[in-house]
């Protein structure tokens, strides 16, 4: 069984002999309170609030700073020069799409956010507050080709190193700027692990890495599998933008074994994790994507599906976390993250629900949205 995170607290733990005989009065208190406060991350607020033992107006951003603070969240942004195959042009000033930084001033307050770069890319992050973290990297070479991930990958191993000459400290979650995260995922880091993944039930890339987490004790052990995967990483004239993806999948033992790996992302999915020990080195948790970051792909193989994913109540019966935004979907990022801050998760449910599952279907939706723009402030088209 794995070691619980001694930073990671139940309601009843905080509770005095007093409150508890209150006959868990504090607890429906609480309860109430951060459904009218804080409902996009509840579950955190409700511990947190549980220290406190009359809740009161105005303390909720107190609060769940004190719960996320120690979190982390780091983005790999860079673009190579504009000759290279794939690449979308360079800029003196690049603009990224900062919905997914937005999101997360909503659903994680008082978290970090980090921004890897390379040496020469000037980013405008707007009103974004961010630290900015710089890689030497070949910019020729860059692109959306093999190297893309290969350089983020550099970039992870050198941002752990520099956490750890600081001392620590810090869960850290890197995350992909597509993905936008509604709610809290505090509780992945209530487990003792070297490394976190994503599983999908997909044959061909059983991880995903549009989320990844790093335990703020094991920045050492996380190293060591950052290394290994590198070790595996295939720098072909012809590689994929998917390689990261592969590389990963080997060093977890997953890319061939089809059996194992729907018994392990079935394993994570009932229990929200399944950890293994790997290469007599590393603990490695995968976290079901239905919950932690989930696209309509995520879950392919299975029949029935476990979520409809026309219905936008059952993203919330399920417990979705974060919405990954796939190809030609990007471009609803903004859409479903105004919904979001309008409407809290149940209104960005609504929209992303009701995203078409083609391209070509996308591509009119786009042009109606554009005709009939979704009205925020009523959950309405105008």
């Amino acid at each position: 069984m794995l070691e619980t995170d001694n930073h990671c607290y139940t309601l009843s733990h905080h509770l005095s002999p007093h409150q508890r005989s209150a006959g868990g009065e504090l607890a429906s208190k609480c309860e109430r309170w951060c459904e009218r406060h804080a409902s996009d991350a509840k579950d955190t607020c409700i511990e947190v609030c549980s220290r406190h033992a009359h809740p009161e107006e105005g303390h909720s951003a107190e609060w769940l700073q004190e719960a996320f603070q120690h979190i982390e969240f780091v983005v790999w942004f860079a673009l190579g020069n504009q000759h290279v195959p794939g690449q979308f042009g360079h800029h003196q000033f690049e603009a990224p799409d900062l919905s997914f930084a937005h999101a997360l001033q909503k659903s994680h307050p008082g978290s970090g956010l980090v921004v890897m770069t390379d040496q020469e890319t000037q980013l405008d992050l707007g009103n974004v507050s961010a630290e900015i973290f710089r890689l030497t990297l070949d910019k020729d070479k860059l692109g959306r080709n093999a190297y893309a991930n290969y350089y983020g990958f550099q970039a992870q191993l050198a941002y752990l190193h520099k956490l750890q000459l600081q001392g620590g400290g810090k869960n850290v979650v890197f995350l992909d700027m597509d993905v936008l995260v509604l709610d809290s995922i505090a509780e992945v880091f209530c487990h003792s692990f070297d490394y976190g993944l994503t599983m999908v039930d997909s044959m061909d890339q059983p991880v995903n890495l549009g989320m990844q987490f790093v335990h703020k004790d094991h920045y050492d052990q996380a190293i060591g599998f950052i290394q290994d995967v590198l070790e595996r990483y295939s720098l072909e004239d012809n590689g994929l933008f998917t390689e990261g993806q592969v590389a990963l999948a080997e060093t977890v033992h997953l890319k061939d074994l089809h059996e194992e790996k729907m018994v392990l992302h079935d394993a994570a999915s009932e229990q929200n994790q399944e950890c293994r020990f790997l290469n007599e080195r590393h603990t490695v948790c995968f976290f079901p994507c239905l919950r932690y970051n989930y696209w309509d792909k995520c879950l392919e193989h299975h029949h029935p599906q476990p979520l409809n994913p026309f219905d936008p109540d059952d993203y919330m019966r399920h417990g979705v976390k974060a919405l990954h935004f796939v190809a030609w979907r990007k471009a609803a990022l903004h859409d479903v993250l105004e919904a979001f801050l309008a409407h809290g998760k149940k209104g960005a449910y609504k929209v992303f629900a009701h995203l078409p599952h083609t391209e070509e279907d996308f591509e009119e939706w786009r042009l109606q949205r554009e005709q009939h723009p979704w009205d925020h402030q009523t959950g309405t088209e105008y």
